[in-house]
């Protein structure tokens, strides 16, 4: 796996991370870009919380980053996402 692929992935679930709060995944959703054939995997919005639902959303997370990575877009969503503060994450609840 990629270096920069890897960091990425592990830097979002750090420190109990699972996704961005709405607001900022959107905004990370429209650095993604479109494909001809096909989309980039949308926001997982689920209004519960809870181990499985943050896992699902970690999952989806991460199929998004691979997405960028697929789409040589790596290294702006890697940017964005390092400039959330810890309140514009959504946490794992302990």
């Amino acid at each position: 796996m990629d270096e920069a692929l890897s960091d990425l992935l592990n830097y979002c679930k750090s420190n109990n991370r699972v996704c961005p709060k709405t607001i900022y995944w959107n905004a990370f959703y429209s650095l993604l870009p479109d494909k001809v054939e096909k989309k980039p995997p949308p926001p997982l919005f689920v209004p519960e919380s809870g181990m499985l639902y943050d896992a699902l959303r970690q999952l989806r997370l991460s199929d998004q980053i691979y997405w960028a990575y697929d789409a040589d877009a790596i290294e702006e969503c890697d940017r964005f996402l390092r400039t959330l503060t810890e309140d514009q994450w959504h946490h794992v609840k302990g």
